[in-house]
């Protein structure tokens, strides 16, 4: 313990030490071994809680100090792009080339040196840039350039935080700048999931020869909210140049890329990949079959009814139930007899439902009177169950 207090002479200024600690020095080494260690434990502890609430007192005020000074800054720059963007006296008579922007009064009402000046505006000027159109989105997208706030976005790509290089890619994006395609591609390959998933979107949104190149180079897995967004950013991109997507169904070995063409191929009505879609009905996973039935019965691909009829019997029950599913969406009328029969036969509840809402699905109302009538009861609640608009499942 005498070591402790040697250690603390040390450290602590001899003035303080003098004053506050020394007049209690004798008393103190006059106490049992265990009754210093808890005072030593205790002086610490209050130290550290003390240490602990400066340090706490400190951050909160420079966080509220940081944000009140963007706030104003914000404020700013607002009131200058509303003046000098939107309210330019040649915003509607002339094309935004030719529209005169004062770089300078920008660079030096903000003062723009260092980098959290440059992001609140880069934020401010995507703000607009997103919530504006036509030639004022022009003459943001020019100012951006001309500030060279472009620099900076294209530096966070070469940034070792995936969370950086997140950003950057939402601002280019943003601003439809273009990125080297080798960058591109190789941030959609990255093990990074958030990483990759932004920049397959970005990709799509910049490219503009092939949007849909990175899919070739696709080997990991497509979670299904991952599909979710890309299929947010295909159908909301303007002006997207949508290729036939049965090419990646005959050369990609990329299981959920199949599946998510899939969807893609019924969402556009690529009917001139129905043949390419056939083609899954042999493959070896019976999820990439059921979808492949699927895309066909939305397709009403009536050319493939005949062969989804003749493997009804070989498949697992999910794609037997595609299958009903599918013949309910083709509706040619020329396999009622296998749906009654389908309806009538099977034990599985799955499959006799899905049956029976493809024989309404075909309008036949004789033979569902004839079905109500004659059909063994536990069949009969099931076609009323199906008949029924208000059950949706």
């Amino acid at each position: 313990m005498n070591n402790v207090v040697d250690v603390l002479q040390h450290i602590i200024p001899y003035p303080f030490w003098a004053r506050y600690i020394a007049p209690y020095q004798s008393w103190f080494e006059a106490q049992p071994p265990f009754i210093r260690f808890a005072l030593v434990v205790i002086v610490l502890a209050l130290a550290a809680i003390l240490f602990m609430y400066a340090l706490l007192i400190i951050t909160r005020l420079h966080y509220h100090w940081k944000q009140h000074r963007e706030t104003q800054f914000r404020q700013k720059a607002e009131a200058l792009i509303i003046e000098h963007v939107m309210l330019h006296p040649d915003i509607e008579t002339r094309s935004p080339e030719q529209i005169t922007l004062p770089d300078g009064i920008f660079r030096q009402a903000l003062r723009l040196q260092r980098r959290w000046q440059k992001q609140v505006l880069i934020d401010v000027m995507m703000y607009y840039h997103k919530n504006f159109a036509g030639k004022t989105a022009q003459v943001l997208r020019r100012l951006y350039i001309q500030l060279r706030l472009d620099k900076l976005s294209y530096r966070k790509l070469r940034s070792w935080r995936w969370n950086r290089k997140i950003q950057g890619l939402h601002e280019l994006a943003e601003m439809q700048l273009q990125v080297p395609e080798v960058t591109m591609l190789e941030l959609t390959t990255s093990r990074n999931r958030v990483l990759r998933m932004e920049a397959q979107a970005a990709y799509i949104r910049l490219s503009k020869n092939e949007p849909f190149k990175f899919f070739d180079h696709l080997t990991g897995r497509l979670l299904p909210w991952e599909q979710l967004f890309l299929f947010e950013v295909i159908t909301h991109t303007q002006g997207l140049t949508i290729p036939s997507f049965s090419r990646w169904l005959h050369y990609s070995e990329n299981t959920d890329l199949k599946l998510f063409c899939l969807k893609l191929i019924v969402h556009f009505n690529q009917f001139n990949a129905i043949p390419a879609v056939m083609k899954l009905l042999e493959h070896r996973d019976a999820q990439v079959r059921a979808a492949a039935i699927d895309a066909l019965g939305q397709l009403e691909a009536v050319d493939a009814e005949d062969q989804l009829v003749q493997l009804y019997v070989d498949q697992p029950i999910t794609c037997q139930v595609a299958i009903l599913r599918a013949l309910g969406h083709i509706r040619s009328g020329r396999y009622l007899h296998f749906l009654r029969e389908e309806f009538l036969r099977s034990q599985d509840y799955a499959v006799r439902k899905e049956a029976a809402r493809a024989l309404i699905a075909h309008g036949d109302e004789e033979l569902i009177q004839s079905l109500l009538q004659h059909a063994p009861e536990e069949r009969k609640r099931t076609l009323e169950h199906c008949l029924d608009p208000l059950i949706k499942y």
